[in-house]
Protein backbone atom coordinates (compact mmCIF):
# COMPACT_ATOMS: atom_id res chain seq x y z
CA UNK A 1 0.00 0.00 0.00
CA UNK A 2 1.24 3.13 -0.69
CA UNK A 3 0.75 5.93 1.84
CA UNK A 4 -0.23 9.12 0.70
CA UNK A 5 -0.24 12.52 2.79
CA UNK A 6 -3.72 14.45 3.06
CA UNK A 7 -4.96 16.67 0.05
CA UNK A 8 -5.69 20.40 1.84
CA UNK A 9 -7.47 21.72 -1.30
CA UNK A 10 -9.38 18.94 -3.42
CA UNK A 11 -10.78 19.74 -6.46
CA UNK A 12 -13.67 18.30 -8.23
CA UNK A 13 -13.16 15.15 -10.14
CA UNK A 14 -13.78 16.88 -13.46
CA UNK A 15 -10.61 19.41 -12.27
CA UNK A 16 -8.29 16.91 -10.32
CA UNK A 17 -6.46 14.92 -13.20
CA UNK A 18 -6.02 18.85 -14.93
CA UNK A 19 -4.69 19.65 -11.79
CA UNK A 20 -3.11 17.06 -9.68
CA UNK A 21 0.39 16.96 -8.64
CA UNK A 22 2.85 14.19 -9.13
CA UNK A 23 2.72 13.06 -5.72
CA UNK A 24 -1.47 12.69 -5.36
CA UNK A 25 -2.68 9.39 -6.16
CA UNK A 26 -3.39 8.66 -9.95
CA UNK A 27 -4.84 4.78 -10.42
CA UNK A 28 -8.12 3.30 -9.01
CA UNK A 29 -5.57 1.13 -6.89
CA UNK A 30 -4.00 4.48 -5.38
CA UNK A 31 -6.76 6.30 -5.26
CA UNK A 32 -8.39 3.46 -3.10
CA UNK A 33 -5.20 3.45 -0.86
CA UNK A 34 -5.98 7.00 -0.02
CA UNK A 35 -9.62 6.64 1.07
CA UNK A 36 -8.41 3.85 2.92
CA UNK A 37 -6.31 5.87 5.04
CA UNK A 38 -8.05 9.27 5.13
CA UNK A 39 -11.38 7.90 4.92
CA UNK A 40 -12.32 10.50 2.01
CA UNK A 41 -11.69 10.40 -2.03
CA UNK A 42 -8.73 12.84 -3.42
CA UNK A 43 -11.38 14.44 -5.19
CA UNK A 44 -14.60 16.00 -4.47
CA UNK A 45 -17.21 13.92 -6.23
CA UNK A 46 -21.18 13.99 -5.43
CA UNK A 47 -22.31 11.14 -7.96
CA UNK A 48 -22.81 7.23 -7.21
CA UNK A 49 -19.93 5.29 -9.33
CA UNK A 50 -16.78 7.19 -9.06
CA UNK A 51 -14.43 4.34 -10.27
CA UNK A 52 -16.23 4.48 -13.45
CA UNK A 53 -16.01 8.11 -13.79
CA UNK A 54 -12.63 8.40 -12.23
CA UNK A 55 -10.93 5.81 -15.10
CA UNK A 56 -13.72 8.29 -17.79
CA UNK A 57 -11.50 11.16 -16.76
CA UNK A 58 -7.81 9.82 -16.05
CA UNK A 59 -8.19 8.63 -19.51
CA UNK A 60 -9.81 11.43 -20.79
CA UNK A 61 -6.92 13.27 -19.25
CA UNK A 62 -4.41 11.42 -20.90
CA UNK A 63 -4.96 11.94 -24.73
CA UNK A 64 -8.06 9.04 -25.22
CA UNK A 65 -9.80 10.73 -28.62
CA UNK A 66 -13.61 11.07 -29.73
CA UNK A 67 -15.73 8.97 -27.57
CA UNK A 68 -13.67 5.62 -26.37
CA UNK A 69 -12.89 6.53 -22.90
CA UNK A 70 -12.41 3.13 -21.70
CA UNK A 71 -10.11 0.45 -23.44
CA UNK A 72 -12.38 -2.86 -22.75
CA UNK A 73 -9.20 -5.24 -21.72
CA UNK A 74 -7.29 -3.00 -19.44
CA UNK A 75 -10.80 -1.61 -17.73
CA UNK A 76 -11.14 -5.58 -17.20
CA UNK A 77 -7.37 -6.03 -15.70
CA UNK A 78 -8.27 -3.11 -13.41
CA UNK A 79 -11.51 -4.28 -12.03
CA UNK A 80 -10.23 -7.57 -11.87
CA UNK A 81 -6.68 -6.51 -10.04
CA UNK A 82 -9.48 -4.33 -7.37
CA UNK A 83 -11.26 -7.80 -6.92
CA UNK A 84 -8.74 -9.41 -5.59
CA UNK A 85 -7.25 -6.83 -3.52
CA UNK A 86 -10.12 -5.59 -1.85
CA UNK A 87 -12.69 -8.25 -1.42
CA UNK A 88 -13.22 -11.98 -0.49
CA UNK A 89 -13.09 -14.84 -2.50
CA UNK A 90 -17.00 -14.78 -1.96
CA UNK A 91 -17.64 -11.03 -2.52
CA UNK A 92 -15.85 -11.11 -5.80
CA UNK A 93 -18.42 -10.05 -8.49
CA UNK A 94 -18.03 -7.63 -11.68
CA UNK A 95 -21.21 -6.42 -13.42
CA UNK A 96 -21.16 -4.11 -16.70
CA UNK A 97 -18.15 -2.85 -15.56
CA UNK A 98 -18.74 -2.27 -11.96
CA UNK A 99 -17.25 -3.91 -8.95
CA UNK A 100 -20.24 -5.17 -6.75
CA UNK A 101 -21.40 -7.11 -3.44
CA UNK A 102 -23.22 -10.47 -3.93
CA UNK A 103 -26.72 -9.78 -3.73
CA UNK A 104 -28.93 -11.90 -1.52
CA UNK A 105 -32.51 -9.68 -1.63
CA UNK A 106 -35.12 -11.75 -2.60
CA UNK A 107 -36.28 -9.06 -6.00
CA UNK A 108 -32.32 -9.89 -6.90
CA UNK A 109 -32.37 -13.51 -6.81
CA UNK A 110 -35.98 -13.79 -8.95
CA UNK A 111 -34.04 -11.07 -11.18
CA UNK A 112 -31.20 -13.47 -12.43
CA UNK A 113 -33.41 -15.99 -12.21
CA UNK A 114 -35.57 -14.42 -14.93
CA UNK A 115 -32.14 -13.11 -16.85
Amino acid sequence: MKIFERITKRYALQNYYLRRNFYWPDTLPEILDYWQQHNELPFLYGGDNWPYDAMCERQRRKGVYASQYLTPDRTARHMAALAVRYFDNDSRIVVRGSLRAPCSSKACIRRQSSA
